[in-house]
């Protein structure tokens, strides 16, 4: 909301319009991007505040964190949640229009980076470009990546390439797909239903099986299934006694 207030246009007198519902955040600004941003550029181009004084007091305040780290961290969150990027299709001259949407794209997706990124060092984390070109080979989203990029990723042993050129993610990721039985190529239908389990639970710790079976209006067997692919994964966790406690996203 802050950073909202802080690159408004002060001339168009419509407020900031924040809609939450349970599948999307959508975030409404007057006035389009400034001069020289548009929504191929917005990753790499320098934060210009329309307000520098109030940005300046906003960040010196600790309100907001320090200028031009905003998109960027949007991008991270969203890649290491396996959750769609940010969407600013349908911004134009006179709003920018942010959609943040909830659900999980891949859940092996979505152990295998956080993997990745625990296991390196903090000097040496996946930088936001790196995260994107590793998104775009897992969901094939015609992203424009850096032939740079792609290179360090293969030398790194993060993505692989075949014979005939294809660039593929690794066999850590193939691994764990493999492990908690689903697929995305293959079972999208699978991948949906249980991520929609893990929402539940995320959206009510604690809660006991039967209570996510009333939540989603599918049978305790069909429950007893994707709680052990989560399990498994190790999103969620079951904590106190067996009659009596609950599940937990982590």
């Amino acid at each position: 909301m802050l950073n909202a207030i802080a690159h408004r246009s002060m001339i168009v007198q419509n407020d900031v319009v924040i809609k939450l519902s349970p599948n999307q955040l959508t975030i409404t600004n007057a006035g389009g991007f400034p001069i020289g941003v548009d929504k191929s550029n917005v990753l790499t181009v320098n934060s210009t505040p329309r307000s520098k004084r109030l940005a300046e007091v906003l960040q010196k305040t600790g309100l907001v964190e320090k200028s031009g780290q905003g998109v960027d961290k949007m991008y991270t969150n969203c890649i290491m949640e396996a959750k769609p990027l940010p969407d600013f299709s349908e911004t134009d001259n006179y709003q920018v229009s942010l959609k943040l949407r909830t659900e999980i794209r891949d859940i092996p997706f979505l152990i295998y980076i956080r993997q990745e990124q625990a296991k390196r060092p903090q000097h040496h984390k996946l930088n936001v470009f790196q995260l994107i070109a590793i998104y775009n080979v897992c969901f094939d989203d015609g992203l424009d990546v850096p032939m740079a990029t792609i290179d360090t990723l293969l030398s790194e042993g993060i993505l692989q390439k075949s014979k005939s050129g294809k660039i593929s993610m690794s066999k850590e990721y193939k691994k764990i797909a493999s492990e908690i039985g689903v697929n995305r190529n293959n079972d999208d239908k699978v991948n949906d239903k249980v991520n929609d389990t893990y929402l539940i639970m995320k959206d009510n710790p604690g809660i006991q099986r039967k209570g996510i079976s009333d939540f989603s209006s599918k049978s305790l067997s069909t429950i007893d299934r994707h709680l052990a692919i989560l399990v498994k994964s190790g999103l969620v966790e079951h904590r106190g006694p067996d009659k009596t406690g609950g599940y937990y996203a982590k």
